[in-house]
């Protein structure tokens, strides 16, 4: 519904590949400053929590830009039924200029509705005077560059847009995998104000489509941003009937809780809240919780479902969700992958055995360049066994294989295991 654009026509220093393909605006992702993030910087996931209807991840990526505060997003995926499901997105940014969320749906038309844009007869999203595939220096310049001027037949909003408005990507099956029967669409709700939203159309590889982009940008100098959208893929009819933004009191910052309220077709609503650290939040209507990620579940005034990812408490009227804890956490005491089959990391204090954490997440905390976050696939009297899934990262002397291995998890790393709960 949200594919990415593909091998590029070219490999090596083709100039599209490179200054748009391979470009960060060209994915569904967040630009910042006008030009694309490093190259590969790697992230950490800090949530990742499956209690169906819903599953969340949260992932921080300290490097995708030099001198960002913040590069944070969190993604929660909700079932409403054995057929659809719907995708809530809030990317946080904290410093830098101008932040651009980028989004695509594989069509090439997209209808917006609640908002007015106007056509920018000339020229490129780079501007009205910048011709289409410009290229600004040489080759190092121009891949670190912005990319706005591969998008094309642009229209912009002629002011900031406040109020909730819609994007609907009617899918095009280039690719014959769509059945007889089916019209799917893809329609974003979008909740976060901005300083200007734009409609812009991007190549594809090949030319085998030319998808239409939804651009939402907060401009300035150290720029606070936390985007809230919601994704309802569907075939024929919405299943969403609105989606809309609760107020919150908390003592955190303004970019670190959102809240939102989805109503659905068949008469049940869902909230949904997302704090970036466990945090004591009041949301609209009476909710008060304290954690990092929940779910209520409503049909009508009445509570139906609730579901709490590292947090403490979680109420709204005779309906409670409580925890001693919101997530288990201590150090790691020794590492053992003498059994490929059974990477054993001790941990101290160890987990409970009879807390059900089996099959949870388990991240441990370092200064690697890469998530070392695992499932947890035993618990045993001291740690925990991440199975088959190494615990290895490679050799100490790529020379001597006799000196032994360096690893993910060290001893010394904190260990997190966020309590994920569930009341129906």
């Amino acid at each position: 519904m949200i594919p990415d654009l593909g091998y590029p026509e070219y490999t090596g220093s083709w100039p599209k590949r490179l200054a748009w393909t391979s470009n960060t605006v060209s994915h569904n992702t967040l630009l910042v400053g006008d030009t694309r993030s490093a190259y590969s910087p790697g992230g950490k996931i800090q949530l990742f929590a499956v209690r169906p209807p819903l599953r969340v991840i949260q992932v921080d990526a300290p490097h995708a830009y030099p001198g960002l505060e913040t590069y944070r997003r969190t993604v929660a995926l909700v079932d409403v039924g054995p057929d659809d499901s719907y995708v809530l997105d809030v990317f946080r940014a904290r410093g830098g200029q101008n932040h651009r969320l980028s989004w695509h749906g594989a069509a090439e038309t997209a209808r917006l509705d609640g908002l007015e844009l106007v056509k920018q007869e000339t020229g490129t999203f780079a501007g009205p005077d910048v011709p289409f595939a410009k290229l600004d220096g040489d080759r190092a310049a121009f891949y670190r560059a912005s990319g706005f001027t591969y998008l094309y037949d642009v229209k912009r909003s002629a002011g900031g847009a406040v109020a909730p408005y819609t994007v609907d990507w009617p899918i095009e099956d280039s690719h014959g995998r769509v059945p007889e029967g089916p019209e799917p669409h893809l329609r974003l709700h979008a909740l976060a104000p901005c300083d200007e939203v734009a409609l812009a159309t991007g190549d594809a590889p090949h030319k085998r489509q030319r998808p239409r982009y939804l651009i939402q940008s907060r401009l300035g100098e150290n720029v606070q941003s936390q985007f809230v959208n919601v994704l309802e893929p569907y075939s024929k009819t919405p299943f969403i009937k609105q989606v809309r933004a609760l107020h919150v009191e908390h003592p955190a910052d303004e970019q670190a809780v959102a809240a939102v309220a989805v109503d659905l077709e068949g008469g049940s609503t869902d909230v949904l809240i997302s704090c970036e650290q466990p945090t004591a939040v009041k949301v609209e209507g009476g909710i008060d919780f304290h954690g990092t990620f929940a779910m209520v579940r409503l049909a009508g005034d009445r509570v139906t479902l609730l579901r709490m990812s590292g947090g403490t408490r979680l109420a709204l009227g005779d309906a409670k969700l409580l925890a001693d804890r919101d997530a288990w956490r201590g150090t790691v005491a020794r590492v053992d992958a003498a059994d490929a089959e059974r990477n054993l990391v001790l941990l101290d204090p160890p987990l409970p055995p009879d807390a059900g954490l089996v099959g949870q997440t388990i991240h441990f905390l370092n200064d690697l360049p890469m998530d070392t976050s695992y499932e947890i696939r035993d618990v045993t009297a001291d740690g925990i066994s991440t199975g088959d899934i190494t615990i290895v990262r490679g050799f100490k002397d790529r020379a001597d294989f006799t000196a032994g291995h360096t690893y993910l998890v060290n001893p010394g790393d904190e260990y997190v295991v966020p309590v994920c709960v569930g009341w129906e």
